[in-house]
């Protein structure tokens, strides 16, 4: 029965066509690192959604992540190296819980189940980024986190090591600023950590003189500005 299984859905995925949606951006894409990856990542944009209907967009996500480590392979088996890892993530993820595979007709529906929705979140924490968009204005984002000792302590400190990692400057221990709007990346922090209330975001127009130059040369020393 699995065997036949296996047929099946290799068979949707040759025979499926193009589709406009769901489609990851080329920044969601560029985040991921395997095919199992790719495959909950579209799940989650599309909900419960055919396999024949996402398959296409699959491998075009996983050709984007996968253009180094074929040397020696011509275009048709790239592409169907990428089918193989595409039906081999389906059955990944389905043994281990994080999707739900159900016979619909000749299709198979993909659902993301509760465990696959926690290890998406995860993947979005983890790989969480600011978009470095125009600075016309010159303005800077503080982030403010006024977070009570007890009993947000580790909380606190898992919070202020995030935004470490994410190259915000420590301008006091409760204050850390930033040259691009981070308001919803500070909101997905803040509510993965249950500190939300305790975290707030503004903009400044103009700061100290010293200040101003610190932010300026450490950001410039990071490629950030």
């Amino acid at each position: 029965m699995r065997i036949k299984q296996d047929i099946n859905i290799s068979q949707l995925i040759r025979k499926s066509t193009a589709s406009k949606k769901p489609k990851l951006s080329d920044q969601q894409v560029a985040m991921l690192k395997t095919a199992a990856e790719v495959v909950l990542a579209t799940g989650i944009l599309a909900g419960t959604v055919a396999i024949a209907v996402i398959a296409p967009n699959l491998l075009s996500a996983l050709g984007k992540i996968q253009r180094y480590g074929y040397s020696g392979y011509d275009r048709k088996q790239r592409f169907e190296k990428r089918q193989k890892d595409i039906v081999k993530s389906f059955y990944y993820l389905k043994r281990y819980g994080y999707i739900q595979l159900m016979r619909e007709g000749e299709d198979y529906v993909m659902k993301i189940t509760k465990k696959g929705e926690d290890k998406v979140r995860r993947l979005n924490f983890e790989n969480l980024t600011i978009p470095q968009t125009s600075r016309l204005r010159k303005h800077w984002w503080f982030v403010l986190a006024d977070i009570p000792s007890n009993p947000y302590r580790r909380r606190a400190d898992l919070f202020r090591e995030k935004l470490k990692l994410m190259n915000f400057y420590p301008l006091q221990r409760t204050v850390w600023v930033y040259p691009y709007k981070p308001t919803d990346q500070i909101e997905f922090v803040a509510v993965y950590y249950e500190i939300e209330n305790f975290v707030t975001v503004a903009e400044a127009a103009k700061l100290d003189a010293d200040d101003e130059e610190k932010l300026n040369q450490f950001f410039k020393d990071k490629s950030i500005i």
